[in-house]
């Protein structure tokens, strides 16, 4: 069949007063595919993407939707959002909470039932030390989160993104991204 089509389109330009309009709109018609299927494909891969380059990505995307959520995404990070605070074996935030904000110690929490977590679209995990990546979360398993679209490593040391993808399992529809931010 590509064949064909390739046939039908080098007889078309070759024929003398050949459709140029015709072969160009088809170019872009293939270019557009192309852009759309890889935009899919890289911003929704299973890997961790730095977030600063996903947001220059998104943000400049030909499509709509994606300049949108790369802006809601950025509202979630760097906005003052109602937050869920995950700490040892402790559980503090608002009923309505978009974001969670864990610490490594207490990443088993994330798999528990709780009604604090429904409406959570965001989970930040608050990376100390080196001695803070002895876990692996299994994205799957986070059951009572129904509205999760992000997990965010906040890398505190000098990580890097291959290290960081050994501490997840990935899922369909969770975006993991990571930022390595060293307080001064």
């Amino acid at each position: 069949m590509k064949k064909n089509l390739l046939n039908n389109i080098s007889k078309t330009v070759s024929e003398p007063g050949a459709s140029i309009p015709a072969l160009s709109l088809f170019l872009k018609t293939l270019i557009m595919v192309f852009l759309i299927v890889l935009t899919s494909v890289s911003l929704n891969a299973q890997g961790i993407i730095e977030l600063k380059s996903y947001l220059e990505k998104t943000k400049t995307s030909p499509d709509p939707v994606l300049v949108s959520k790369a802006k809601h995404l950025e509202s979630l990070v760097t906005e003052l959002q109602p937050t869920v605070y995950l700490s040892n074996s402790i559980v503090t935030g608002n009923t309505k909470a978009k974001c969670a904000e864990v610490k490594a110690s207490a990443i088993d929490q994330l798999s528990s039932d709780n009604s604090l977590f429904n409406d959570i679209e965001l989970i930040t995990i608050r990376l100390e030390s080196p001695a803070d990546m002895g876990f692996v979360l299994d994205l799957s398993k986070l059951n009572g989160f129904t509205k999760l679209k992000y997990i965010y490593f906040l890398c505190e040391f000098d990580g890097d993104a291959k290290e960081l993808q050994k501490l997840f399992i990935p899922t369909a529809g969770i975006t993991v991204l990571y930022m390595v931010s060293i307080p001064s």
